[in-house]
């Protein structure tokens, strides 16, 4: 395993060739090759060095190149950004102090490895990554980024972008705590309810409509509709009245000229037959009958070739009738494109919860309105401050996780919750050496109160009852966790199951998940949970306290010091 660390920092340029070697033949000191196999002493098959002291990349018992090699990795990824000076790192010779635990790390290598042979409902469990802190330093205890570093080396505690589903829950209630328009026992009703984007105004926005108030518009709008259709009967029966008239009106103007037609046209043959009366009149009397009867005629044939047609109107508003009749009940019921309506894991609703009891419970729409009644804004700064660095959308769907982060930042995020609302920068580098004991880089610890105790007080009881009468169960079985808290986590057809917790003195969180996005066999408290127990378990075991007031370390701090809650 040293030979494979010697090799690899031989290539990536941190150390000559020359110090290669001459570390190589020193071999191991006697305080670490005690318990080792004898070819494992110095000079033998499995010590990493030839007989002339010369560097043998040889992978370790398990098959990796060397130990922890997750955690290594990102030390040595971070070591360049840390150490500017190209000439230091050609030189090599350096001394790297990690805040590994070394066997807390290997022991959860082995805990992904196991699970990762078994199946569940005849599929694999697909990938898995895990990240362990300290609440009150941010030192990185353990970092896994995949379930064998032989097969990939891609590290998806640092670099998978997944959506972390529910587990996104407690940033949304600790925002909202923030504001102080809410607490813990703040009631909401889970109701079927729809969000609809308002139109128009700079800042965007979301209209929240229950099912009661949609019911309540739907009666308003079948009673505008009813009496936009009975104005629309009565002006139809004004318009035809109307034409009533005027066909009315047009047949007396027909009937009068055919009578004064008539009238002149006797009068025409009255003076055709009575021959005393041409010498009487003269031809002038009957030129003006002729022109009378002329004019009479086209008059007649003028109103018989253009009768009165009905008002179009009449069409338009016969037309309105007939679609409100056969569409308007659909269209008022359909939703709109831009409408969002959440629904529950089990499309079930509890009615009126406190907010513990929604968090504990996972339920999405209480969530959604509370983020609704603070703002989107107000969540995504609370992500900021928690340490959560990737995009963020300005959508309701966020307070469900509907964006993507790593499971550091993740574990960051809940590391603070931990340390009562204190952010201490993660880190896994403490300390760096050149070979002439100067040293070169020192971690300056870093932390600020980004959140009041008093509120993080509040959200720990929320996500205690979360892993005591909630969806995380599963992650206090098989341990004494009685001060663990913590949430599940499922995204969208089961891609990603989460399940991110801390006790007072450890952070962990699990992802659990597939390269390709697809679906896994089970969500957050059935993967990952469990994985988060049997983690939390050794950590006990290896003596890192779990309990709470429990600590021994120097310089750990109580829960009720930290939160000012037993």
């Amino acid at each position: 395993a040293r030979a494979s660390v010697l090799q690899r920092m031989l290539l990536a340029g941190y150390i000559s060739p020359d110090l290669a070697r001459k570390v190589a033949a020193k071999g191991l000191p006697k305080s670490m090759s005690h318990g080792l196999v004898p070819e494992q002493q110095e000079g033998g098959p499995g010590s990493g060095t030839g007989p002339n002291g010369s560097v043998v990349n040889r992978p370790t018992k398990s098959g990796v190149p060397f130990r922890a090699p997750f955690f290594v990795a990102e030390v040595l990824y971070q070591l360049r950004d840390l150490l500017n000076d190209n000439e230091v790192l050609r030189k090599g010779g350096l001394q790297i102090h990690t805040t590994l635990d070394l066997a807390l790390q290997e022991r959860a290598e082995q805990i992904l490895q196991e699970d990762g042979k078994t199946t569940r409902l005849g599929e694999d469990k697909g990938e898995s990554a895990l990240v362990a802190m300290e609440p009150t330093t941010g030192a990185v205890r353990v970092l896994v980024g995949g379930r064998s570093y032989m097969k990939s080396t891609y590290n998806r505690a640092m670099l998978a972008r997944r959506q972390p589903g529910s587990a996104f829950k407690p940033i949304v209630y600790l925002a909202a705590l923030a504001t102080g328009l809410v607490t813990p026992r703040t009631e909401v009703e889970d109701e079927e309810v729809v969000f609809r984007r308002k139109e128009g105004g700079q800042a965007p926005g979301w209209l929240a409509i229950s099912k009661k108030d949609k019911v309540r518009m739907l009666a308003e709008g079948r009673q505008e509709r009813q009496r936009e259709r009975e104005q629309c009967a009565q002006e139809i029966r004004r318009l035809r009245e109307g034409d009533a008239k005027a066909a009315k009106k047009h047949e007396e103007d027909k009937r009068e000229v055919r009578r004064r037609l008539v009238q002149v046209q006797r009068r025409i043959a009255e003076y055709e037959s009575e021959m005393d009366e041409r010498g009487k009149k003269g031809p002038a009397y009957i030129e003006s009958l002729l022109q009378e009867s002329t004019a009479l005629e086209e008059e007649l044939l003028d109103l018989e070739e253009d009768p009165p047609l009905p008002d179009p109107a009449i069409e338009e508003l016969e037309a309105f009738l007939a679609e409100e009749d056969s569409d308007g009940e659909e269209a008022s019921e359909s939703d709109d494109e831009q409408d969002y309506m959440p629904q529950n894991y089990n499309r079930k609703y509890r009615g009126v919860v406190t907010l513990r009891q929604s968090l504990a419970e996972s339920l999405n729409v209480p969530t959604v309105k509370l983020a609704h009644l603070i703002g989107v804004d107000s969540v995504i700064d609370m992500a900021r401050r928690l340490g959560i660095r990737g995009n963020l959308p300005f959508e309701l769907s966020l307070a469900l996780g509907s964006c993507e982060v790593t499971p550091f930042e993740m574990a960051h995020a809940f590391n603070t919750i931990a340390a009562g609302g204190v952010c201490s920068r993660p880190h896994l580098i403490t300390r760096v050496k050149d070979k002439a004991n100067h040293v070169l880089y020192r971690h300056k610890p870093s932390a600020k109160v980004v959140v009041p105790p008093h509120i993080c007080a509040d959200m720990h009881r929320m996500l205690r009852s979360a892993v005591t009468h909630g969806t995380g169960r599963s992650a206090t079985k098989g341990w004494p966790a009685v001060a663990a808290a913590g949430k599940t986590g499922t995204s969208d057809n089961y891609r990603d199951a989460w399940f991110a917790g801390y006790t007072p003195s450890l952070t962990c969180v699990v992802w659990v998940g597939r390269d390709d996005n697809t679906s896994l066999p089970g969500s957050g408290s059935v993967l990952a949970a469990p994985l988060w127990a049997r983690f939390m378990r050794a950590a006990q075991g290896s003596g890192l306290p779990t309990e709470k007031g429990t600590s021994k370390r120097k310089g750990k701090q109580r829960w009720r010091s930290l939160s000012g809650v037993e």
